[in-house]
């Protein structure tokens, strides 16, 4: 099961549902610059989470070598290994 952080899903609730209370629109108090960048950075950090684990997982799971070693490389770019570190 994948997981957000309890921070970045009380912000959501704040930016898209308690800023619509009782149909009315309160964007002065919920739709802060700082909200949305917390929001945006914390998306941003679970996407490449995301990325990550899933290059690893085809990596651990590819049929044959050539495969598996191109999976290696793009998971081992995302965590940011140089090319001359790696064996």
């Amino acid at each position: 099961m994948k997981q957000i952080d309890d921070d970045l899903l009380f912000d959501l609730i704040k930016y898209h549902v308690l800023a619509y209370e009782d149909n009315e629109v309160n964007f002065d108090i919920f739709h802060s610059p700082e909200l949305e960048k917390s929001i945006r950075k914390g998306l941003s950090d679970k996407w490449i989470a995301w990325q990550k684990q899933n290059a690893f997982k085809k990596y651990k799971t590819s049929k044959d070598a050539a495969e598996r070693e191109c999976n290696r490389n793009i998971y081992l770019d995302l965590q940011g290994v140089p090319k001359d570190f790696r064996r």
